[in-house]
This record gives C-alpha cells, sequence and structure tokens, in this order.
C-alpha cells in the first residue's frame, strides 16, 4: 500500500511538474512508515517504538544538517535555509541518528540495531521516489522519462533489503551500512553536476566511511562468543 502510494504520487510528479513539491512529502511519509513497518517485521520490540520513532527523527535532523555541512557557503549566503528542514537533505549521513538513538549496550542493543539498520534501505527506497518526482538528484540519463540512476538506486536498495533480511541479525547492521556505502560508490559517477557549488565533502568519501564503519561492525560481531553444540 505504501509503494502505491508512494509510486502514485511519483508519477503524478513526473507528468504534472507543480504537483512535484506534494509528492515528495508524499513520499518522505511513507517511507517513515515503511521504516517502522519494516523495523517491526525484523524484530523491533513494540515496547522501543519510541525510541525508533526518536531516532528517525534524529535520522532526518542528521540529513539535514549534514548537508548543511556539505555547503556551508550556500548556507552562509542564505542562512534560512538552515532553519528550513524541508530544504536540503543528504541521505549519507541519515544513519547516523539510527547509531545515535541506539541503546549503549547488552542485550537491547543486540536487538535494536539490526531491525533498526534493516529498515533502512526499503524506507531510503521509497523516499527516492520523491526524488524521482522533483528531480533532484538527478542523474545522466533517463528511462520513459524518469531518472535512470535514481531508478537503479532504488532497484539496487531493495535488492539490499531482500538480502539482510535473510542474514542472521548480527550481520544485518554490517551488511545493510556496507551495502549503502557501496551503492553510493556505483551510483556517483553516474550522477550529474550539482546544482550548487561542489560538496565541502566529496560524497564517496562519506560512502567509504560507512564501508570502514560497516568493516568495524563486522570486526566486533565475529569476536562475539558463539554458542556450542552439544554432541
Amino acid at each position: 500500500m505504501l509503494w502505491v502510494l508512494a509510486s502514485g504520487a511519483a508519477l503524478v510528479g513526473l507528468l504534472h511538474p507543480p504537483f512535484a513539491p506534494e509528492a515528495r512529502r508524499i513520499a518522505l511519509g511513507a517511507a517513515f512508515w515503511m521504516a517502522t513497518l519494516v523495523y517491526l517485521r525484523r524484530g523491533g520490540e513494540p515496547e522501543s517504538g519510541p525510541r525508533f520513532v526518536a531516532a528517525l527523527v534524529l535520522a532526518a535532523a542528521s540529513a539535514h544538517l549534514g548537508w548543511v555541512l556539505l555547503h556551508l557557503g550556500e548556507v552562509a549566503a542564505h542562512p534560512r535555509a538552515l532553519l528550513n528542514p524541508a530544504v536540503g537533505h543528504s541521505v549519507l549521513f541519515a544513519p547516523l541518528g539510527i547509531l545515535a538513538a541506539a541503546p549503549f549496550r547488552g542485550a537491547a542493543r543486540e536487538r535494536y540495531l539490526p531491525a533498526a539498520l534493516g529498515s533502512l534501505p526499503e524506507a531510503f527506497a521509497v523516499a527516492r521516489l520523491g526524488c524521482l518526482a522533483c528531480g533532484c538528484c538527478r542523474g545522466r540519463g533517463e528511462i520513459l522519462g524518469a531518472d535512470a540512476t535514481l531508478l537503479f538506486e532504488i532497484a539496487a536498495l531493495l535488492v539490499l533489503g531482500g538480502w539482510t533480511g535473510r542474514l542472521p541479525a548480527v550481520w544485518v547492521g554490517p551488511a545493510t551500512l556496507s551495502g549503502f556505502g557501496a551503492i553510493r560508490l556505483l551510483t556517483e559517477p553516474l550522477r550529474a553536476p550539482a546544482r550548487l557549488a561542489p560538496p565541502s565533502i566529496a560524497p564517496a568519501v562519506l560512502a567509504i566511511g560507512w564501508i570502514a564503519v560497516a568493516a568495524a561492525m563486522a570486526v566486533v560481531a565475529s569476536q562475539r562468543p558463539r554458542p556450542r553444540l552439544g554432541r
């Protein structure tokens, strides 16, 4: 249902550009609910729902503040952009909100992170439908009038979400973050030049950073004691 709603809004936005901003808002709302549903489906506890909602709010704030960091020159020239959360987002910073809201240690953290991080690929894919409608995050080619780079990214995110859903919980976080970084690395050369000045930090560097974080998480996961099987 969420996919139908967001896809329909994106299609209307593509065919009728004045509707594009509304399509983006619909896609972002659908992405929020998609993340929540996937979180619960992947074993997130209903009683930890408020924590996860706070994590999504932090993820949105991180995406906006990350965009500000990447474009400080433009924000300094137009400071109102800093106070307008509807303008400017960088999805590369969004996982920070999920990690920041995680329990500090123990079993609660081990239950939260796989479900929370595992919810991101499908939520990002839905949110990208809003980008598709608005023409932001543009690529270098089109397929039937739609941005080919964004279509590839959406498909790759869905594949990532399906793959991580089959992994043991301990590997979901590393696989999600490494896949997220790899998808951005693959799509970065396909993106059109930004409308603003080049960002202060290359997106490819941030993508590699998430792959490094995933590698560190994988090392920690591999060192956890495993239960011994009795004979």
